[in-house]
């Protein structure tokens, strides 16, 4: 995985490369996720990104159900 921080329109952007491999761990139901401890080290980042897959934005959801808590914020068109 190769993972890279820039700034667009003043805002920092995270980018994330995932390889074959880390498509494969999607794919079987295993999330791929970037260590905060290696964000905060790399990025000067607080917080780790968990990266996940699903056919069709409602398997995102489902999969994403278990994760939530009453504080999180989702976007885009999924049923939860």
């Amino acid at each position: 995985m190769l993972k890279f921080l820039t700034m667009k329109d003043g805002k920092p952007l995270i980018g994330l490369g995932i390889t074959e491999d880390n498509i494969r761990k999607l794919k079987e139901g295993m999330p791929i996720y970037i260590s905060a401890a290696d964000m905060l080290k790399d990025f000067n980042l607080d917080e780790g990104i968990m990266v996940f897959y699903g056919k069709t934005d409602q398997k995102l959801a489902d999969i994403l159900k278990p994760f939530m808590r009453s504080d999180t914020t989702v976007t885009g068109r999924p049923n939860i």
